[in-house]
């Protein structure tokens, strides 16, 4: 898969989470800064799966139905991790049953569904009451999501 596009958002994230804040940053300034990293992250996962997705679809289905899967997950917004398994189990429901065991583990699913409601409530103007310290474990258990899913696509791709 050719994921450059996915790294350098990755790579972005990472640097503002391995970037200490300016020293004089007050508690009001570094939750900002955890707020554009949760709105950065939250876009990260939905570009990372319609990346996966569209990458599968172009490796093992016709033309025709990968232009119908890409053009459809243009809609793909606010990922929460419900609309993640019920977008992977529209191809597989084994390959669901999998990613849903692992993310039901260590808060892998409540940090994707924080990350996401987080970013509406930013969005929409609303209170967040939200640090760096939980911001960085969120992005943390995203990314291995994330991962695994993406793992989990290429077994499949490999497959025939």
């Amino acid at each position: 898969m050719n994921d450059s596009i996915i790294n350098k958002q990755r790579q972005q994230i990472e640097y503002l989470l391995n970037t200490p804040p300016a020293a004089n940053y007050d508690d009001k300034m570094l939750s900002h800064w955890a707020k554009y990293v949760c709105v950065l992250t939250s876009g990260y996962i939905e570009n990372a799966i319609s990346h996966y997705i569209s990458e599968f679809s172009r490796k093992k289905a016709h033309p025709y139905i990968t232009n119908y899967v890409t053009n459809s997950l243009d809609d793909f917004m606010n990922p929460k991790m419900e609309k993640i398994l019920k977008l992977i189990g529209s191809f597989d429901k084994k390959w669901k049953e999998d990613i849903e065991d692992y993310v039901e583990k260590e808060g892998r699913k409540d940090a994707i569904d924080s990350i996401v409601a987080n970013r509406n409530q930013i969005a929409h103007g609303e209170y967040v009451g939200l640090s760096l310290a939980p911001m960085i474990n969120y992005y943390k258990k995203a990314s291995e999501v994330l991962e695994f899913i993406k793992i989990q696509i290429q077994k499949q791709m490999s497959k025939d």
